[in-house]
């Protein structure tokens, strides 16, 4: 069992680190998450490079958190923000500590290069960040469910105007124009262009997604990204992501 309260380092990612961090995860989150994965989500990014700290004790990695860049439009401008993913320490010990350097640690370098840090945390490092680390929680992103029959999912619009809506396989240059054309109309949102769009949800390597996109004479107005899950021998629909014009949403 290990002591700690002794010899911890606490630095940023090194290659080779990833083994070490990905069975951490694996135990903490009881998940199967595989090496390809992490690659995916932490090497690959279209935004550039995700920034990682852990604590090391005896060449053993005992806590880690991971930022990834996204960009965020606020206004008429386009941020860089990074957003904490996998905030985890080591099981069976009461090391709130370890973290909290780690957490401190990742945060002054995202201070030092001047960039938003964002996150969605679990509910022990919401509390950890939000009651000792000075964060500031803005809110909880809910969850809605509406029970639906197979009948009602052919989809009928709401205008005199025809749409046809189409299922794809990637998203190419048409979903840059209606990111272009819609950005604006949002005063807080993620990018959602072609690049992030085919990283985020085409090259995942362990989720498969539906994507639909919605067309009128106009050409793309909204697309949904969609993905299904057995629960309790019932099938579940997610509605993962969905941007559309305004009007358009009512269809969508």
């Amino acid at each position: 069992m290990l002591d700690l309260t002794t010899d911890i380092i606490i630095r940023r990612y090194q290659e080779g680190d990833e083994y070490q961090i990905n069975e951490l995860f694996n135990t903490v989150f009881h998940q199967r998450r595989s090496l390809e994965e992490w690659q995916w989500k932490f090497k690959k990014s279209p935004f550039g490079a995700s920034i990682i700290f852990v604590a090391e004790q005896k060449r053993q990695i005992v806590s880690h958190i991971a930022s990834i860049p996204v960009k965020i439009k606020i206004g008429k401008n386009i941020f860089t923000c990074y957003q904490s993913l996998d905030a985890m320490v080591i099981p069976h010990f009461e090391a709130q500590w370890v973290f909290s350097k780690v957490f401190r640690a990742i945060q002054n370098e995202i201070n030092r290069i001047n960039q938003m840090h964002l996150g969605f945390p679990h509910k022990k490092a919401h509390d950890i960040e939000t009651k000792r680390l000075g964060v500031i929680s803005v809110g909880k992103v809910d969850l809605f469910t509406l029970p639906i029959a197979r009948n009602v999912l052919e989809t009928q619009g709401t205008s005199d105007r025809p749409y046809k809506i189409t299922e794809i396989k990637y998203f190419d240059q048409r979903f840059d124009d209606l990111w272009v054309r819609m950005a604006d109309v949002y005063p807080v949102v993620f990018v959602r262009n072609q690049a992030y769009l085919n990283w985020r949800y085409v090259q995942d390597p362990n989720r498969r997604y539906r994507f639909l996109y919605l067309e009128t004479e106009k050409g793309i107005v909204g697309y949904s990204v969609l993905k299904m899950n057995k629960v309790k021998e019932q099938t579940v629909g997610y509605i993962v992501d969905f941007f559309a014009e305004q009007e358009e949403s009512i269809v969508m």
